[in-house]
């Protein structure tokens, strides 16, 4: 038989149907290997909760931070060093540097 000559639902069909007449079922784990597929079935999710904690704890200390006085003199520096950059890529040079510098950060218990 020509498997090219199905269309794909008609393969899928007479392949599902080949599968059933022989008893074929899904295989699931089980023991040890399910515990671990379960285990990092589970880091995804457990990473993005922490993701959304530290995302809001992250807003509010953004809204709390103070606005550097010298912001708008700080980016005109930068865009004449660097005259191909976007005051919004200078900005955030300078929110990085504020940052790394530990001039803004979380909140101690995040």
């Amino acid at each position: 038989m020509e498997l090219n000559a199905f269309a794909s639902d008609a393969l899928v069909a007479w392949i599902e149907a080949k599968l059933a007449e022989r008893k074929i079922t899904k295989v699931i784990p089980t023991g040890r290997d399910l515990a671990a597929a379960f285990r990092r079935a589970l880091q995804p999710d457990l990473i993005r909760a922490q993701i959304h904690a530290v995302e809001a704890q992250a807003a509010e200390a953004a809204a709390a931070a103070t606005t550097p006085k010298t912001l708008a003199a700080d980016i005109r520096a930068r865009l004449e060093a660097e005259r191909t950059l976007p005051w919004d890529a200078a900005l955030a040079e300078i929110a990085a540097q504020a940052v790394a510098e530990g001039e803004v950060t979380l909140p101690e218990d995040a």
